[in-house]
């Protein structure tokens, strides 16, 4: 019963923050006295948009910290993302996460891994989704791989939730497409 409240509070937090802010957080560790307001354990939180599934996040530990607006996944965290038809579009696998409850951003590190259902895979050990955008981005390396068999390395991504139209900045690697590439002015 006690796994159930603390469900309900934490999917009613999650879907009561209707005010978007443009201010990006900076991640700081809570104290050695600040305890968690809540905490959850092998869960996962639905998340739906005019009645239509969008996403899931499946986590092994999760400590919500109501002061800071922030929840922490510290334990492995898997989450799902659904297009507007309820279909699964890509899954996204990190070693831990942060969700900030304000604009509801997400942060993934270590062994970040990407699979979409449009055969594209990536790899990174850092990853963020901004909600406001619905754009996935990685400043750090990453690596892709197609079903075409390319193999793309980049430092710098950016793709739509589905990854079936990203970028890759700096690339090298082997592909079997024809690319069209962009100077930036850096």
């Amino acid at each position: 019963m006690r796994r159930k409240q603390i469900l309900y509070c934490i999917l009613a937090l999650f879907f009561s923050i209707h005010c978007r802010e443009n201010v990006e957080m900076a991640y700081t560790p809570p104290g050695e006295d600040e305890v968690a307001d809540q905490e959850g354990w092998d869960s996962i939180i639905t998340s739906t948009s005019s009645g239509r599934l969008t996403s899931k996040i499946a986590y092994a530990h999760m400590k919500q910290y109501n002061s800071k607006r922030l929840v922490v996944f510290d334990r492995g965290v898997e989450i799902s993302f659904f297009n507007d038809q309820g279909q699964l579009i890509s899954v996204v696998k990190g070693d831990s996460a942060l969700l900030w409850q304000q604009n509801e951003n997400l942060e993934l590190f270590g062994n970040v891994v990407v699979n979409s259902e449009e055969g594209v895979d990536l790899f990174s050990e850092e990853l963020k989704w901004d909600d406001e955008s619905q754009l996935v981005t990685a400043e750090e390396l990453v690596t892709v791989i197609t079903t075409a068999n390319d193999t793309i390395h980049g430092v710098g991504f950016e793709s739509n939730k589905a990854f079936d139209k990203w970028i890759i900045k700096k690339p090298w690697g082997v592909t079997q497409k024809k690319i069209r590439f962009e100077r930036d002015e850096d």
